[in-house]
């Protein structure tokens, strides 16, 4: 219960900051998708549609990517300088946490839309939709073009998944995008590389004395 504590401490805000980017993308990814609304009967149209909504999916990884690699290059300095443990899941877990409201509207509303065929699902499902829809914004291209609410039951496993590879590729500092240091974050980044060799060449030499000691013994 503690060690929860902590991380909602010290990553809450880092949660807050990815569901003000879905809510951002949503917008986006609907304004998109309108046009595209009541002219799916044209195939070229209803390919835009498609296109366009991967076009949006992909936006909303970078979105998120520009949120969590810092987090993870941070993650990678403090790892360097021995100050904290490795966590290589925890990209991923603060991606659950931004994810849960994706989680209760998106599975709600599969539940309507599987049991709409009945008269007691029929309006709870109609607002269900409207909410989740709302919420999706991004996801309803791809959801048109192929023609499956069933993508709303993948929706909230991609932020999770977005997040979980955006810290990865922090703590590796790998980029996919050029992204220009201050001086001083360039020289934190500089400092934390040289400490990380320092720390490998440290344990290198360990092993080869307790190596040693054993032929000894």
């Amino acid at each position: 219960m503690k060690k929860l504590k902590e991380f909602f401490s010290e990553n809450g805000y880092i949660a807050v900051k990815m569901l003000i980017v879905h809510i951002a993308i949503s917008i986006f990814g609907l304004m998109i998708y309108l046009p595209f609304d009541e002219i799916k009967t044209n195939p070229t149209e209803h390919l835009l549609c498609g296109l366009f909504g991967v076009f949006s999916i992909v936006f909303y990884f970078f979105m998120i990517y520009d949120k969590i690699w810092d987090v993870g290059t941070k993650d990678s300095m403090r790892i360097s300088g021995g100050k904290s443990a490795v966590k290589p899941w925890k990209g991923f877990l603060i991606g659950l946490v931004a994810a849960i409201p994706d989680f209760i509207l998106c599975y709600i509303y599969i539940f309507f839309w599987y049991f709409q065929s009945y008269e007691w699902a029929a309006s709870p499902g109609v607002i269900f939709s409207f909410i989740a829809v709302l919420w999706e914004g991004m996801f309803m291209g791809i959801t048109a073009w192929l023609d499956a609410p069933i993508v709303f039951a993948i929706a909230p496993f991609c932020t999770v998944l977005f997040s979980g590879v955006s810290y990865v590729l922090g703590t590796k500092d790998i980029r996919l995008l050029p992204i220009a240091d201050n001086p001083e974050e360039a020289e934190r980044r500089r400092e934390a590389k040289e400490n990380k060799k320092k720390l490998k060449a440290e344990r290198k030499a360990k092993r080869l004395e307790d190596d040693d000691e054993d032929e000894l013994i």
